[in-house]
């Protein structure tokens, strides 16, 4: 199935071309899918990996910007037990951090550019001065100041048990480095990002899981992909 290397290389190649195709290209899609044909072809004769890619395109030559998939790979895909498996809109990807992908694009569907800050989003939260000055976009580029989460460890267990604990402990937290100063992986920036982009109130704090696979339907919708859930 598709790692996280493999989505970023044919999403940074698909967008590239199809930016630097707008003015010559009478059908970049055409030259958008051969290029993922090929990536995946070499992949499995050089390595034997077999790599499928699924790439949702949205722009405005694309179907008047509704979007549309475009899938790669698929020819030797099989599942678990040995058979055939089809690659198409209901495949199931283990997309892992990918999901941080989405919470950029329901991000800018609903808000346009990245600006302000966490506490300009949520001012309802009771965040420390420090969290609240978070700028979006650091948060969305790996540098927040916020601690490196991926290995765990890092925070109090009890602060994730739910959202009143968590904007409990960070009533009062600073971040251990200045944000914009260092790369940080941090899930925590992550999450909060998405929450940011939802405007999440402190009076329904338990309203995020349904707004959040409520948007991300809306954003998925916008190249056809239907199976969110």
């Amino acid at each position: 199935m598709a790692t996280r290397r493999a989505f970023l290389k044919a999403a940074a190649f698909g967008t590239a071309y199809l930016f630097a195709s707008r003015a010559h290209a009478a059908d970049p899609m055409s030259t958008i899918q051969s290029r993922m044909d090929d990536y995946c072809a070499r992949t499995l004769a050089d390595s034997g990996a077999n790599v499928a890619i699924v790439l949702g395109l949205v722009a405005p030559e694309i179907g008047g910007g509704v979007g549309q998939m475009i899938f790669a790979g698929g020819s030797a895909l099989t599942n678990p037990f040995g058979e055939p498996l089809p690659l198409d809109e209901r495949t199931p990807f283990e997309i892992g951090s990918i999901s941080k992908v989405f919470s950029q694009g329901i991000y800018y569907m609903l808000h346009g550019p990245y600006s302000g800050t966490l506490g300009s989003h949520m001012p309802e939260m009771g965040m420390s001065p420090a969290v609240a000055g978070l700028t979006l976009v650091n948060l969305a580029i790996y540098q927040p100041g916020l601690a490196q989460d991926n290995q765990g460890g890092v925070y109090p267990r009890w602060v994730l048990e739910n959202l009143e604990t968590l904007f409990r402990f960070l009533s009062d937290y600073n971040p251990p480095y200045q944000q914009g100063t260092c790369y940080a992986y941090s899930n925590l920036g992550w999450s909060l990002l998405a929450m940011a982009a939802l405007g999440l109130d402190s009076r329904e704090p338990g309203m995020l899981p349904g707004l959040y696979a409520q948007q991300l339907a809306a954003f998925c919708s916008r190249f056809s992909a239907n199976e969110t859930r």
